[in-house]
């Protein structure tokens, strides 16, 4: 499916420390650089969800700053996966 393609791209990424600081992203982060089946928000999303059933990343409690707006959902890589 088109999910799991876009997953298994992320994955690449993810693999090949494409992405984020400190094993650290946003949402913005994937779908920014255009990548084959990640570049819209949509397909990301769908990416993220993927990998999170997957055990490969995991949410970490949004960041609330009262000077920046909204609130940014940010996402961890699985140390696992760096080594």
């Amino acid at each position: 499916s088109r999910e799991m393609q876009s997953a298994a791209e992320l994955g690449k990424h993810i693999r090949r420390a494409e992405l984020g600081q400190n094993g650290a992203f946003s949402l913005r982060d994937v779908y920014r650089p255009q990548w084959a089946g990640l570049n819209t928000s949509e397909l990301a999303n769908s990416a993220i969800r993927v990998l999170i059933d997957c055990d490969w990343v995991r949410n970490l409690t949004p960041e609330l700053d009262r000077h920046a707006g909204r609130p940014s959902t940010r996402f961890v890589i699985n140390p696992r996966l760096r080594r």
